[in-house]
């Protein structure tokens, strides 16, 4: 006789990077779980004993089948520097976020201060 658990055995978490905004879903097995979540860079996002790990397991071939699906993201970038202008020129240019870092291309004269730059993907 197969006995079933009634409560959950198997968690599934997701980290990510500090600052980013996520809208997810994560799956294992025929189970799933919509999450939002702002992520610190430090401590990981996910369901406690989202399920039964043995009835999820694929009984012909011994398989999990594990998901991620991203909804929703958002970054903000924060760039303090004496060149901002030219530092906004290169995170526009080549969706990079480093600091303090110039483009060849630009004109704008420097300046000094803080530039706040948000990414945001929407995958609904």
């Amino acid at each position: 006789e197969e006995r079933k658990a009634t409560v959950g055995d198997c968690s599934v978490f997701l980290w990510a990077a500090e600052g980013l905004r996520l809208s997810f879903r994560l799956s294992l097995g025929g189970e799933s779980a919509e999450l939002k979540h702002v992520f610190n860079g430090k401590t990981p996002c996910g369901v406690v004993r989202m399920c039964c790990l043995a009835e999820q397991v694929n009984k012909q071939d011994g398989s999990l089948r594990v998901g991620v699906e991203i909804h929703e993201a958002s970054r903000d970038h924060h760039v303090s520097s004496t060149t901002a202008a030219s530092s906004a020129c290169h995170l526009l240019a080549s969706g990079h976020s480093e600091a303090g870092t110039t483009c060849d291309n630009c004109s704008s004269p420097s300046s000094s201060g803080t530039l706040r730059l948000q990414t945001y993907l929407n995958h609904r």
